[in-house]
This record gives C-alpha cells, structure tokens and sequence, in this order.
C-alpha cells in the first residue's frame, strides 16, 4: 500500500507562476493550476493568499516547487509547439482527422442544388 503523502512529489511539480492583474486575466486562472489541483472546491478568488503556503509547505517537506514567469513558460510553450510540429509522423499512426472523402466545391454545390 502507498504511504498517504506518495501523491505530493508528483502534485508539487507543476509550475507556478505570479502574475499582474493583466495576466490573471489573460491566462484565467492557469498560475493557480497546484492550487486548484490540491484544492479543487476552494473559491478560485483564494488561490493568490494560497500561493505562499504552498510554496512554504512543498520547501518543508524539500519539494521541488519551481517559480517561473510567465514570459519563459510561453516561450518554452512556443519552442515545443515548434519542435513537435517538425518531428516525423509516426508510421502506422492514425490521423488525427477522420478518414472523409474529399469534395471539391463544385460536387458540394451540385449536392445543395438538387
């Protein structure tokens, strides 16, 4: 049987980020993800006062509770997004899109006009 507390390595893991009211708004509530996570009925307006007892508690227990801005979380985003649209696709894989026949306009057109 797991010891009660072998969840809270992997849940401290994620991320956190401080953000200015712009942001807040911009990334809806996402640099409060951990909080959210540990506490999924907690009213998301008390994650801010959240934040530092978190932080405090995952340094306690010698959790990695990493802090990054928000400007290096978008551009490591951007750099992956980058790096997975040019890798090779799978062979054998299946599309991400269902298998449909193709129309050119004119048949669609002619389907709608009958």
């Amino acid at each position: 049987m797991k010891s009660p507390s072998s969840w809270t390595p992997s849940t401290a893991l994620p991320e956190m980020r401080f953000s200015n009211p712009f942001s807040e708004w911009l990334w809806g509530g996402m640099q409060y993800q951990l909080e959210h996570h540990l506490f999924p009925t907690m009213p998301r307006y008390k994650y801010p006062k959240l934040m530092p007892q978190v932080k405090a508690f995952a340094e306690e227990n010698n959790l990695d509770c990493r802090i990054t801005n928000e400007w290096e979380l978008l551009k490591r985003n951007v750099d992956n997004y980058r790096r997975v649209a040019t890798l090779e696709p799978e062979p054998g894989a299946k599309g991400s899109r269902p298998e449909t026949q193709k129309k050119d306009i004119t048949s669609i057109i002619a389907s709608v006009s009958k």
